[in-house]
């Protein structure tokens, strides 16, 4: 089974990134079931959990990794539940299960060395495909063949070609 994982800022989807991620997934889940990873946390995993169960409940498995501290928790009903775990672990178990990472920053630009940007860096270390969908809706598309960075910007959704 395919599986991606997610990661984005506690403020939430802007309805740009929104849209595009519902593109996403409801081009991967045309190809079959899959697996999605997410933190569980207040804002984006929430909303990425919602477009799970929106776009395909019966063909998303939704997998929760969700955070020690449960006042940021969302408690989203998930199929299944990793133990609750600090930032970098859980993180890094996301990217680690996943072969696709999808990541909605607050920020256009990266910024800083914390949040959304270092898990994308740490997928990006361990060869992983990133799609990074930026508030303004303009779509990354980052894949690392043999240690080098390759990806154009994409103006529509990515086709997905797993």
């Amino acid at each position: 089974m395919r599986s991606i994982g997610f990661t984005g800022t506690k403020r939430g989807m802007t309805s740009k990134q929104r849209g595009r991620v519902d593109s996403i997934l409801r081009q991967i889940v045309q190809r079959g079931p899959l697996t999605a990873h997410q933190g569980d946390h207040i804002g984006c995993d929430c909303d990425f959990a919602g477009l799970c169960r929106m776009v395909g409940r019966d063909k998303i498995m939704l997998v929760s990794h969700p955070p020690s501290d449960s006042h940021s928790r969302a408690f989203y009903p998930c199929d299944a539940e990793r133990s609750p775990a600090g930032f970098a672990e859980r993180t890094r178990a996301i990217v680690d299960e996943s072969d696709l990472l999808i990541a909605c920053p607050r920020q256009q630009g990266e910024e800083g060395r914390g949040g959304t940007w270092a898990v994308v860096g740490y997928a990006k270390a361990k060869g992983k495909r990133v799609i990074i969908i930026r508030p303004d809706g303009k779509v990354d598309d980052v894949r690392v063949e043999k240690g080098v960075l390759r990806g154009p910007a994409w103006g529509d959704p990515p086709r997905l070609s797993r």
